[in-house]
């Protein structure tokens, strides 16, 4: 969908800059200081990125560059903050990667008559003022981020909770005990359990990974449950292949948890050069001068550029830096963006072989003039001809542009017929593709439970046969800006066509037009799964097509 990220007077990259005011972040104590606990804590705002409008305000904005999260069990890190252990640098946490962010120095005595125990059964859990299970000790000493026993447990459960007995080295600031910066190597330290005791003296401290460049604390103890692959990356973008079945954000009414799209991007991109100090970047743009031009604004985590619904697969946009999201925002809006969809349907989808304007209401068109229509297809292809699905849906225009690339015989579909089609929107209304196969031809995509009928829909058994297969937009850095034109000259080359290129996915065919990333993937094995079983099984009773 063609979404519309940031308001108008911010789109202009000239008035954009004075909009937008630096953040800086600033180290925080937690409220359980009382208690004993020293350590960096820094608290987020509201996560106002994950929304469900199709306009991102100003706020918005300025917390992607923040990175204001609201996640369960996320410490803010502040880079220059003064560890426990000296130097700026934590200790180090008993899970490679990990490290210590969070200690708190137990009291001489555990406070039962607190109000937050009043639901809890002392005599039960056995609970003394010097001696608690570990969940209740968290609730004691910083009852902020454990207010509940079973946010205490969850985190127990993460492994982000470390004892340390009471024979750790001491700490200079105050002689209270300390985590070791040597902790792997300290036998008397080790992953918190549920049912760990702990008494007077002892060190309990809070572990987060912190090695995946500036993208470490949106990274989780637990990876996505479910694969994401990197089509295409630099620093700037990246294409990644959406599962179906995974949200692109989180709903505000159903959570998905750690089953998004945003929860796994920290987890498989790499953060912008300019902002992990490497001089190993993804494209070598830091080994160029760029001159006086202003360098791009990284965002605390890659964000995707517009959305899938849920039950689709396929090539989905990330952008990395604000500009990318701006310019993104831009081609989106002004349909720049070529998309590619493909789909199998329940029933026999035929092509019309007559009309040539879209007053005539079902028409064919020639490649040449569906690419001046703005859709993604080969203007020098002049033997296919494109169908037009042409209507309104809830008053605004809809236009699809398809194809027919395989009918398939199927004892289970309507008509006894699948048909497998390509799609290519000019527009982006909302499951415009669904409604178009659905209402104007009465072929519902397989699995669609919204505009097919339900038996039907679940007959098949594999969910939504509808994938996005390619995408091919103008590179937001290499061709929209001066700094960028700039690197772009630098790090490409001219191939044997005189075509300057960058890998297999960016390229710029003449020195005028713009540089374009065009990346294009396999239908989902699903696809081929469900013809192939469908055709068998149509063979087996003698239906052949």
């Amino acid at each position: 969908r063609g979404l519309a990220f940031v308001p108008p007077f911010i789109r202009n990259r000239h008035h954009s800059r004075g909009l937008l005011a630096p953040f800086v972040s600033t180290p925080t104590r937690s409220s359980a200081a009382a208690c004993g606990a020293f350590a960096v804590d820094a608290t987020g705002g509201d996560d106002a990125s994950d929304v469900d409008e199709e306009v991102i305000d100003e706020t918005t904005l300025q917390a992607l560059i923040r990175g204001d999260d609201g996640t369960d069990s996320e410490t803010d890190i502040d880079g220059d903050a003064d560890f426990p252990g000296g130097n700026g640098q934590p200790p180090a946490g008993l899970i490679d990667g990990f490290y210590v962010v969070k200690q708190y120095q137990t009291p001489q005595t555990f406070d039962l008559s607190s109000p937050a125990l009043s639901a809890i059964d002392g005599k039960r859990v056995s609970l003394s003022p010097t001696n608690v299970t570990l969940p209740i000790a968290l609730m004691l000493i910083d009852s902020d981020e454990y207010p509940s026993l079973s946010r205490a447990r969850k985190a127990i459960r993460q492994k982000s909770i470390v004892v340390h007995r009471t024979d750790a080295n001491t700490n200079v600031q105050g002689e209270q005990q300390s985590f070791p910066l040597n902790s792997l190597a300290r036998p008397q330290s080790s992953i918190g359990k549920a049912s760990d005791r702990i008494i007077p003296g002892d060190v309990v401290a809070k572990q987060i990974r912190l090695s995946h460049g500036d993208y470490s604390r949106y990274i989780g103890f637990s990876k996505p449950p479910f694969d994401l692959p990197v089509l295409y990356e630099d620093d700037h973008i990246a294409v990644v292949n959406k599962p179906a079945g995974v949200a692109v954000y989180d709903g505000r009414e159903n959570s998905q948890g750690r089953n998004t799209i945003r929860y796994a991007l920290p987890h498989v991109l790499q953060p912008p050069s300019s902002t992990n100090n490497s001089d190993d970047n993804i494209n070598g743009e830091n080994e160029i001068e760029s001159g006086s031009s202003p360098q791009p604004q990284p965002l605390a985590r890659p964000i995707s550029c517009h959305r899938l619904d849920m039950p689709t697969s396929g090539v989905l946009v990330c952008a990395k830096t604000l500009e990318s999201v701006i310019d993104m925002s831009r081609q989106f809006e002004h349909r720049i963006v070529r998309k590619t969809y493909a789909a199998i349907v329940n029933g026999k989808l035929e092509e019309e072989e007559h009309g040539d304007s879209l007053s005539d209401g079902v028409t064919t068109i020639s490649s040449r003039e569906a690419y001046e229509m703005g859709v993604d297809v080969d203007p020098n292809d002049s033997t296919t001809r494109w169908q037009v699905a042409h209507d309104m849906q809830e008053g605004k225009e809809a236009l699809t542009v398809w194809r027919v690339l395989k009918h398939c015989p199927s004892t289970k579909a309507k008509d006894g017929m699948l048909t497998l089609v390509e799609l290519k929107p000019k527009t982006g209304r909302k499951h415009q593709l669904r409604r178009h196969l659905a209402w104007n031809y009465g072929t519902p995509i397989v699995g669609d439970t919204t505009y097919g009928e339900l038996h039907d829909a679940k007959r098949f058994g594999r969910g939504l046969m509808l994938t996005s297969c390619h995408v091919a937009f103008e590179h937001p850095y290499y061709s929209n800006s001066e700094g960028g034109r700039l690197v772009w000259e630098k790090i490409s080359s001219l191939d044997e066509d005189g075509v300057r290129r960058l890998g297999n996915n960016v390229s710029q065919t003449t020195e005028d037009s713009p540089v374009i990333v065009d990346v294009s993937m396999d239908f989902p094995n699903k696809f081929n799964s469900l013809l192939l079983t469908e055709e068998k099984r149509a063979s087996a009773e003698g239906i052949i097509y």
